[in-house]
């Protein structure tokens, strides 16, 4: 009987491992645009160097998309709990038996 309840445990922490990563996997990763290059010296924004080139306006990007889980005031909170979550699963991997497929997936 108490076998069967460590294996019970065993799989459901597998289970739950399983379902983090693939809400993680649908936290999309965020693309930064590239930074204007500065003057090393001063520490200021080069200016182009043709004059006549007026600089492109940047348009407005829409806000990042979130998933329900993550969003919200405890949204922070949720995203980092279950980042070490995880992370502590990832380390019982053998004990859990996650494939080293998965163990790619959370960078381990």
């Amino acid at each position: 009987m108490e076998q069967a309840g460590s294996l019970n445990l065993l799989m459901n922490d597998n289970i739950e491992a399983r379902k983090i990563m693939s809400e993680l996997l649908e936290y999309n990763e965020r693309e930064y645009p590239e930074p204007e290059p500065v003057d090393p010296k001063t520490g200021k924004p080069l200016k182009p160097k043709d004059p006549k080139k007026k600089p492109k306006k940047k348009k407005k990007e829409p806000a990042f998309p979130l998933p329900n889980w993550a969003s919200g005031e405890e949204g922070l909170s949720n995203v980092i709990g279950r980042v070490q979550k995880i992370d502590a699963l990832a380390k019982r991997a053998k004990e859990l038996q996650l494939e080293k497929s998965f163990l790619e997936q959370v960078d381990y």
